[in-house]
């Protein structure tokens, strides 16, 4: 309650939820611009924001939105070396897969690839970029497919550096295959 008018303000207001929203995706926003300037901490401290706004409103209004900030915030955990990265990644995947929508979905797996990349564990990356591969594939979006196949390759190319093949794989063929994929993301992505 506002003291010098005796208004209670705008809590309990039927717009509440959706300024709540905004803010929630405001400060998601704020947290890519952070990432996307390579200041991942201050885009972790961004999406912690973002999540907490997410909180305040009740499911199912808030699901897509905290799915897709904890990909972010996974994302950019990763890049400050955080592995519980991929707990909050596999939570976000987890509310993706209750939406049911397939990109993403794709997203998700991606994003796992991503960081079990930066982990340099190229065997889950490549399950996990796979995954997301085949689904964007399904849905037949180009930047899911494009995104996809860089981590594809890049898991390809550190199995072979970090000596991580199976007895039936030779290096150079991994090399190979890892150019052409990475090639074929290239060609997609210039579209």
């Amino acid at each position: 309650i506002l003291a010098e008018t005796n208004e209670p303000g705008f809590k309990g207001h039927p717009a509440h939820t959706r300024l709540l929203f905004v803010i929630a995706i405001s400060w998601n926003v704020v947290g890519y611009g952070y990432a996307t300037l390579g200041q991942y901490r201050d885009a972790v401290s961004a999406y912690t924001t973002s999540l907490l706004y997410t909180r305040l409103v009740q499911p199912p209004f808030m699901v897509a939105s905290q799915a897709t900030t904890l990909n972010n915030l996974a994302r950019a955990l990763s890049e400050i070396g955080r592995w519980h990265a991929v707990r909050l990644c596999q939570d976000g995947l987890q509310r993706r897969i209750e939406l049911a929508e397939w990109l993403p979905i794709a997203f998700s797996y991606n994003t796992l690839g991503l960081i079990y990349n930066d982990f340099k564990e190229p065997q889950e990356a490549l399950d996990y970029s796979a995954l997301a591969l085949a689904i964007a594939r399904y849905v037949q979006d180009d930047r899911a497919v494009s995104l996809s196949m860089l981590q594809v390759g890049e898991a390809l190319r550190s199995l072979v550096t970090l000596d991580e093949l199976s007895q039936e794989d030779t290096a150079e063929e991994i090399f190979r295959e890892a150019g052409n994929v990475l090639t074929q993301a290239y060609n997609i992505s210039k579209k």
